[in-house]
This record gives C-alpha cells, sequence and structure tokens, in this order.
C-alpha cells in the first residue's frame, strides 16, 4: 500500500523540478511507512496527486537518459561491497548510486565555486535518489518525522545477532562492538577492581560480558569524539539482551533525538566549511571527506539507507575536487560499520 502510494505521487510529481517527498509528504505517512503501520491510522495522510502526465517529448527523455547513464556508470558499481556475505547485486540501486555520485559532485563544485550551500544540501540529493530508486524503502530523514516520534528519539536498529542466529550480513563486526561494550565496562569500573577488570579482559562472548552485568540486559552508547570541540558527542547505542529460548540479541541502536541532531549538524556543518576552505589541498579534502563520511555514519540521521547516502557524498566530493574517485571498496569490509564503531575519526 505505501510503495503504491508513493508510486502515485512520483508517477505525478517526479517531472516537476520544485516537488520533493520530503517537504510534500506529511510526517504522519512516513512514520507509519518506517514502521509499518496500519492503512487506517494513515490512510487521511497519504499524498494525494493527480494522473502521470508527461512533460517532455519520449525522444527527448531518451536522448537524455542515454547521456546521463554513460556519465554515470563509472561510478554505478562502487556501491557494491566486495566479497561481504548477505550482500546480493542490485542493477537498479547500482546505476542509481552512479546519479548519486554525480548529483553529489555537483551540488559539492557549486560549493567550491562559492554558492551558498550547507553540508544537509549535498545529502539531501543523494537521499533523494535513494529513495526514489526503491517506493518501497522507508529511507526518510528523521527530524522530517511527526514532532513526538522525533522527540522521543526514532531510532535505527540494525541486529548482529538475533537470538541464536548471526546476521549474516554483520555478524563479523560482533568482536568489535564486544570490544566497544567491554571497554565502557573499564572505563566504568571503581578504583580497586582490578579482579573484575581482569573479568572483563578475559570475557570473549556475549554471554561472558552478559553474566558480568548481572545477567540483566544493558545498553551502552558508543563513543564518538568531535573534532571541533573535542567533546564526545554519543555514538549508535549496543544494545545486549537475553532472549526466551537461549542466546541474545545483540544490535546496535542509533537515537534521532533532538539534541543530539544538533550536536551532529554542528559538526557537519564545521567539516563542511573546512571542505570549502581548503578544497585546493586534494591530501586535506581526501582527509575532511572521510571525516564526514565518519560523522554521517554515527549520526545515522535517515530511517533507511545512511551508509549508501555516505558513500555517494564521500565518492561525490572526491569528483568534484578532482581527487580521484577509489574502482572499488576494500573488499571484505563495510567501511560504514567501521566508522560506527570507531571511537574518533582518526
Amino acid at each position: 500500500w505505501y510503495a503504491r502510494q508513493l508510486g502515485r505521487f512520483y508517477g505525478a510529481a517526479l517531472d516537476n523540478a520544485t516537488a520533493d517527498a520530503e517537504k510534500d509528504i506529511l510526517g504522519v505517512f512516513k512514520e507509519g511507512h518506517c514502521k509499518r503501520h496500519a492503512i487506517a491510522l494513515v490512510a487521511s495522510a497519504a499524498p494525494r496527486k493527480g494522473k502521470c502526465r508527461p512533460s517532455v517529448a519520449a525522444k527527448d527523455v531518451k536522448a537524455a537518459t542515454r547521456k546521463w547513464v554513460n556519465a554515470a556508470a563509472p561510478y554505478e558499481g562502487l556501491v557494491q561491497l566486495e566479497n561481504c556475505p548477505g550482500f546480493l547485486p542490485n542493477t537498479r540501486h547500482h546505476r542509481m548510486f552512479g546519479f548519486m555520485v554525480l548529483h553529489a559532485a555537483y551540488v559539492a563544485r557549486r560549493a567550491f565555486a562559492g554558492n551558498a550551500v550547507n553540508w544537509r544540501e549535498v545529502y539531501e540529493v543523494v537521499v533523494r535518489w535513494r529513495r526514489e530508486a526503491e517506493p518501497g524503502d522507508a529511507v526518510w530523514w528523521i527530524d522530517g518525522l511527526p514532532e513526538k516520534a522525533f522527540a522521543e528519539g526514532f531510532g535505527l536498529h540494525t541486529p548482529m545477532q538475533s537470538g541464536q542466529l548471526k546476521v549474516v550480513r554483520y555478524a563479523k563486526y560482533i568482536p568489535d562492538a564486544l570490544e566497544v561494550v567491554k571497554e565502557t565496562l573499564r572505563r566504568n569500573v571503581p578504583p580497586g577492581e582490578d579482579d573484575f577488570v581482569e573479568r572483563i579482559n578475559e570475557a570473549i562472548t556475549l554471554a561472558e560480558v552478559h553474566e558480568l552485568c548481572g545477567k540483566r540486559d544493558f545498553w551502552c552508547t558508543a563513543p564518538c569524539a568531535s573534532e571541533k570541540t573535542g567533546e564526545d558527542l554519543g555514538g549508535t547505542r549496543i544494545t545486549l539482551q537475553a532472549t526466551k529460548h537461549g542466546g541474545f540479541d545483540f544490535s546496535i541502536r542509533t537515537p534521532g533525538t533532538p539534541k543530539r541532531w544538533k550536536l551532529y549538524d554542528r559538526e557537519l556543518q564545521y567539516h563542511w566549511e573546512k571542505l570549502i576552505e581548503e578544497v585546493h589541498d586534494k591530501d586535506r579534502v581526501r582527509e575532511r571527506a572521510a571525516m564526514m563520511f565518519y560523522y554521517w555514519c554515527a549520526f545515522g540521521p535517515l530511517s533507511r539507507g545512511s551508509a549508501c547516502c555516505g558513500y555517494a557524498v564521500l565518492f561525490g566530493i572526491l569528483l568534484a575536487a578532482d581527487c580521484g574517485v577509489p574502482s572499488s571498496l576494500p573488499s571484505e569490509r563495510q567501511i560504514d560499520w567501521e566508522a560506527i564503531l570507531a571511537p574518533d575519526a582518526s
């Protein structure tokens, strides 16, 4: 039902340069799309648009499409994670990613040329590509959800292990996430509890860490140090919960609270402005673009698709600054997860 409503909206508005689902669709519908609410709860908020009417001649569409497809082709495969179990190729999403990189590069070049562009504007164009490539995916800015949902901290939930089942895509990062949890425990151990610190160091399984915490479910916040102020911005929450039938739910939950939003908004704007200042130094551009990717991943401001959009802006900036775009992502690695679990941008 949600995909059908969005399909109708896009059919009528896709050729309209001023139409934007993020601004034109009500927050109630977006929240329902994310949480799969019953139709009766959101039917009155569904987008209403007229019938689709071609705005340009078919031959012109084909010519323009061919030109854009050819230009985007070198960047299409960059989003495919190499030798990472659970990630299958998707031709439509690959093509969409090529367009995302081109569009991000265009917006970045406008900023480099002196036009007033803030950090969010360069991300907004790639978010729109990601959303429109698959209407079935709920890809929305969290601050665009209803005020109550935003204030409560609508969060992303990505499991690494669910009960006794390890999630094939993300299970390889269980040891890294567990080390973040153990480091948090070590920082909070009172002086003189050397034996307890030793037990933390020796714990290597979810069950052992859960037992150290009195067999109580808990979560801790991964650190994320601000380069601008040095303060801890608060990264993702790592949650460990025992299940009824054995095993544990071990996951990351990234809260999108207004307070956290302000912190990351300032941090990303700071790096964006520095990037524009340093655009003639290619080494600094690479470093600054990587920092923006790090803070974007830790921020997780979208209901879905944050990693894909982060990669697109990273490559778009490198393309816009003539810094060279890599031919592929590193094999057997998910850089977005490494960023999420890293304590700082270094």
